[in-house]
């Protein structure tokens, strides 16, 4: 393990989502290893494509069901057919931890008509008592 002390850093890309409806679903997960309690700051980054009247959260939580620590949300217009959306999404959250070993997930629900989430990336860093 690294010295007390030592900012340690878990990173994980997360491939393309199939359609994501209304149901929450777990996207992937990063997992860190601590020596020591400190706190742990989470990063999830992606972007949706959606189509008009949908909508998509992305979130983080210490369960794959969930996205209590943090999310954000992102909703597409009534438009006309044909149009589509991109919208950037990011969510954060800071937590405390103890030594061993914890695993935090990104979790997606849509709208209606949900959406595919793309170039989703998650990072957790760890930085000592």
């Amino acid at each position: 393990p690294p010295p007390t002390g030592s900012a340690i850093i878990s990173y994980n890309v997360i491939p393309t989502t199939g359609i994501v409806d209304s149901n929450k679903v777990n996207l992937g997960s990063v997992s860190i290893t601590v020596p020591t309690n400190g706190k742990v700051h989470i990063t999830l980054t992606g972007y949706v494509y959606f189509t008009p009247n949908s909508a998509m959260y992305l979130g983080i939580d210490n369960t794959p069901t969930d996205y209590n620590l943090d999310y954000t949300l992102a909703s597409a217009p009534n438009a006309g057919a044909g149009t589509s959306y991109y919208y950037s999404l990011s969510s954060q959250a800071v937590v405390d931890v103890i030594a061993g070993t914890t695993t935090f997930y990104a979790v997606a629900s849509g709208g209606q008509y949900g959406g595919t989430l793309y170039n989703v990336k998650m990072t957790a860093v760890f930085y000592p008592a």
